[in-house]
């Protein structure tokens, strides 16, 4: 999520003119006042980067401002269409995320779904959404066995952040919409 985070970037490129400026107008040579500029605005880039890493895990409301945190266990339900019937199936999601990584694990009573990749992104008009990659398979014991299948998905966070909904589609057509709320 650190490309979420253009203020580090802001921040490193106004102290690189900043320092660059006051060498050169100190007199310095100009080649020394960039290597030099350069040095200082990556050791602030650095110290910013750690003040961010901080405040993500021990200031409150901080993780809104980034992307909000949805780390935790959500339940919810997963709706779709087999064999022309409409059906669903109950599911649990957990997730775990920092400011560098997320990683969301699905479960039903028949599969286990992993993260690939994931991407969140924060739209225009303010919403928050995740784009994820995944691989399904079914568990240990059920039918057919071994059989694995991957699939994408747009979860969009809503309500205050204690909903998750979105839809997905798999490699073999397969398409379908869930819903989760916030469990713990």
């Amino acid at each position: 999520m650190l490309h979420l985070l253009r203020l580090n970037l802001v921040i490193y490129f106004a102290a690189l003119c900043a320092s660059c400026g006051a060498l050169l107008y100190a007199g310095m040579p100009v080649l020394r006042s960039i290597a030099l500029a350069a040095m200082v605005a990556g050791l602030l880039q650095l110290a910013t980067l750690a003040i961010i890493f901080f405040a993500w895990k021990w200031i409150p409301g901080f993780p809104s401002l980034v992307f909000p945190n949805i780390a935790g266990r959500w339940e919810g339900t997963i709706r779709f269409t087999r064999e022309g019937q409409a059906a669903e199936a109950a599911a649990s999601l957990d997730v775990e995320q920092n400011l560098n990584v997320v990683s969301l694990v699905l479960q039903t009573d028949s599969a286990e779904s992993e993260t690939i990749v994931v991407y969140p992104r924060r739209l225009s008009n303010g919403r928050r959404e995740l784009l994820y990659v995944y691989e399904t398979r079914r568990k240990e014991g059920k039918p057919p066995p071994f059989y694995r299948y991957r699939g994408t998905a747009i979860l969009r966070i809503e309500d205050r952040h204690s909903s998750l909904v979105g839809t997905y589609y798999t490699e073999q057509g397969g398409t379908g919409t869930v819903s989760f709320t916030r469990s713990a």
